[in-house]
């Protein structure tokens, strides 16, 4: 029986890959508590944690994360100058009225395409 093995009348597959990863010896740690907290080997509860979970990828939130974070520094150096006593210009809050509806319209589509 090449790469199966017979234990109690089943056929169980024999494991044969090799896989090994680097981590620090914090990152180890945890991951053997969490582990040892769930019962099980250190094998098993990695494996499981790989196989089990559901990798949810959103299209294009790469994008918007980099635009936001844009938008982020704009309104950081407006509000500097509100600190410093200057007033907003009528174009400086039509820019943040824009760009609040830019980031809400962008958020509505993402969220609708990814229930």
């Amino acid at each position: 029986m090449n790469n199966n093995e017979k234990k109690d009348g089943k056929e169980k597959e024999k494991k044969v890959v090799r896989y090994s990863l680097r981590m620090t010896v914090e990152e180890h740690k945890q991951i053997q508590d969490k582990a040892f907290e769930s019962h099980k080997s250190l094998n098993d509860y990695i494996k499981t944690s790989a196989l089990d979970k559901d990798i949810i990828v959103v299209e294009g939130l790469k994008d918007l994360t980099l635009e936001i974070k844009r938008i982020g520094v704009n309104i950081n150096q407006i509000t500097k100058n509100l600190n410093a006593g200057n007033i907003l210009t009528d174009e400086e809050k039509l820019y943040m009225l824009e760009v609040m509806d830019n980031i809400w319209q962008r958020l509505k589509l993402y969220t609708a395409q990814n229930p």
